[in-house]
């Protein structure tokens, strides 16, 4: 496997997760293997009457589940396999929800992406009233767009504490009134891929607004794509932050949360087009879950990480491999790293006496009242 050396410039941010795209190198995980499959099929039914707390502990230790919590099955073994381009990514796949994003935005995003040689599909999901300007750009770089259409909820949550959440509560993404607007990225991300005949190479799927691309992510050099892989933080972050420290012991129970392990970011996860599509479903149908247990209802931007790290650490992803922040594969993610970086400067500016924002940037005019 070619091992490329870069020397990568920080994009300042003080988001939680900002992806630098296409940096990659060598790297070996353990995972399970199609093998595995054999001694799971032997166990179904011992496990399927084994007493929660049993579970727990099997999860605990990592042995792969027949089916996740929520039903759906695991018994595949193409979500294990892997697939090689050879450096060419025509048969690609880069998916994201863009929502309420100006130019500017997609210049960064989609520019990058195509400037760095990707030669794949572009998906994204846009707002209904997304203008002409956009969608005009998006033709220029060969996107395809994903019109999404709102409607009311179906769910119901026990509480809003802001005005915006209330707004969120009532609007829905069409064909999913029964979960979050901001999760509905999950399914409908699914429906998408599945709907995209060309889309049979690995799929890319992420956060648009604070992500830009150095490399094509599936271009020459690139690591073999096999099963799915999700990205740890920083190593400074880990399941013990609130995002997934509270949410998880709420909703599942103390026994459920697994302390101290990396925190994995849920704003970019790669993988082989079956395993992509698995992921996907898998996210729908623990989210629905959620969705009806008054215990699983967070005020929160963010709470979609919470389920992504719950499902890894409790082994209902086999398929996936966890890859270390800068160490390998095709995406390091840098928010916590451009946030030490803001403090750092902001302090700095303090101790010479300049009072700056909060962002950073120095006030424009000072008022010192006599």
């Amino acid at each position: 496997m070619n091992q490329t050396n870069l020397n990568v410039g920080l994009f300042l941010s003080a988001a939680f997760s900002v992806a630098l795209v296409g940096i990659w190198s060598s790297f070996s995980a353990m995972r399970a293997s199609p093998t595995d499959y054999a001694y799971i099929e032997q166990e179904n039914r011992r496990m399927a009457i084994l007493p929660e707390n049993s579970l727990v502990a099997i999860r605990k230790l990592g042995i792969p589940m027949p089916t996740t919590e929520a039903g759906i099955d695991l018994n595949n073994g193409d979500l294990y396999s892997g697939v090689d381009l050879k450096g060419d990514s025509a048969t690609a796949t880069v998916m994201g929800m863009a929502t309420g994003y100006n130019l500017a935005t997609f210049h960064q995003f989609v520019g990058t992406l195509r400037k760095s040689g990707f030669k794949g599909n572009i998906i994204l999901g846009v707002e209904p009233t997304v203008s002409n300007e956009i969608l005009e750009y998006f033709k220029y770089r060969n996107v395809t767009p994903k019109i999404m259409k709102w409607v009311n909820c179906t769910y119901s949550l026990a509480t809003q504490k802001t005005a915006s959440h209330a707004i969120e509560r009532r609007t829905c993404a069409h064909p999913y009134p029964d979960i979050k607007l901001r999760w509905s990225r999950f399914p409908l991300q699914r429906d998408w891929l599945r709907d995209c005949d060309t889309c049979s190479g690995p799929v890319l799927v992420m956060d648009v607004r604070d992500s830009f691309f150095q490399l094509d992510p599936f271009g020459p050099g690139s690591p073999i794509v096999k099963g799915l892989q999700v990205f740890q933080e920083h190593k400074n972050q880990t399941t013990d932050h609130w995002l997934t420290k509270r949410p998880i012991k709420q909703c599942k129970g103390n026994e459920s949360f697994i302390p101290n392990k990396p925190m994995l970011c849920s704003g970019t996860t790669v993988g082989t087009r079956a395993a992509m599509l698995k992921y996907l479903e898998i996210m729908y149908a623990e989210m629905r879950q959620w969705i009806k247990n008054p215990n699983c209802h967070f005020q929160m931007n963010g709470d979609d990480q919470s389920i992504h790290n719950y499902l890894f650490y409790s082994s209902q992803l086999p398929f996936a491999t966890a890859i270390a922040n800068g160490e390998g594969g095709i995406v390091n993610t840098i928010g916590y790293e451009g946030s030490e970086i803001m403090k750092q400067h902001i302090e700095s500016k303090k101790k010479l006496g300049i009072t700056v924002q909060s962002d950073g940037k120095l006030l424009i005019f000072l008022r010192v009242p006599l």
